[in-house]
């Protein structure tokens, strides 16, 4: 896992200072328990209350951190680069694919729903900036989205998730904000199903966290409350058999067993 530079840790940590002390409304999703060094994937996501959003944008530019075109370019020129180093060091890029297939299949995956004709394609009033100050990104929306299994757009959760995102958010550290373990549970099962197709174990930090925030749930009646109540608002009449699936830790069956409820 590579390490952000100082300069992007100091610029990260001057952020999140000022966002506190200007009462911004955010959330760090699952990638933060190891910032600001690094992160497990690619970018940090946040979440920014859509009343806060352009004063987050003010303060996030005034720390260093500058607009970048949407990832589908910066994954474009990837790809790119892929290919001329398939003609230059063609071992290179063989070895590559051995070692790490699960990342090929994931960018890939991104790369197949952020097409250049489909990156606008976002529900109503959603917005979805990116963020970067080195090799640091920020991907950041206004409000909590996913990608629906029959459609490329992105949409918006229902206002009831929306609200409980920041109601019950948590200080992580005393230094930023965190959704509480049911949201975040509720928001790696989301892109587990959508953007990994349902094989969480592409990603093992995915389940490894979704392990950890079981255990939590299980033991804490509020919580598990709370994550039963989110699920119905998402998953509707499959609800309650994503909720024992996941509970059973038995990530990779959640995406078939909702996508045989008509209703969802």
């Amino acid at each position: 896992m590579p390490q952000f530079s100082q300069e992007s840790q100091n610029k990260f940590e001057e952020l999140v200072m000022r966002m506190n002390k200007n009462n911004i409304m955010y959330v760090i999703f699952t990638t933060y328990r190891d910032l600001p060094n690094s992160v497990p994937g690619s970018d940090i996501d946040m979440c920014v209350h859509d009343e806060d959003f352009q004063e987050f944008r003010t303060i996030a530019e005034s720390c260093g951190f500058s607009q970048r075109q949407a990832s589908v370019r910066t994954r474009a020129e990837s790809a790119k680069n892929y290919t001329k180093t398939l003609v230059t060091d063609p071992v290179k890029v063989f070895n590559y694919l051995i070692d790490r297939p699960e990342h090929v299949k994931y960018h890939l995956s991104k790369l197949k729903r952020e097409q250049p004709a489909l990156r606008d394609r976002v529900s109503e009033n959603v917005k979805n900036l990116f963020l970067s100050s080195g090799e640091m990104v920020l991907d950041v929306v206004n409000y909590p989205i996913y990608y629906p299994l029959e459609s490329e757009n992105k949409k918006r959760l229902h206002p009831f998730v929306e609200s409980t995102l920041f109601e019950h958010r948590q200080l992580h550290n005393s230094k930023f904000y965190v959704p509480s373990h049911a949201n975040e549970l509720l928001h790696i099962i989301l892109r587990g199903i959508t953007e990994l197709d349902g094989n969480f174990s592409d990603k093992m930090y995915y389940v490894q966290r979704c392990d950890q925030l079981v255990s939590f749930i299980l033991n804490d009646e509020d919580e598990d409350l709370r994550f039963r109540r989110l699920l119905q608002y998402v998953f509707f009449n499959a609800a309650d058999e994503v909720y024992e699936t996941t509970m059973a830790r038995e990530y990779n069956q959640i995406r078939s067993q909702f996508l045989s409820h008509r209703n969802y």
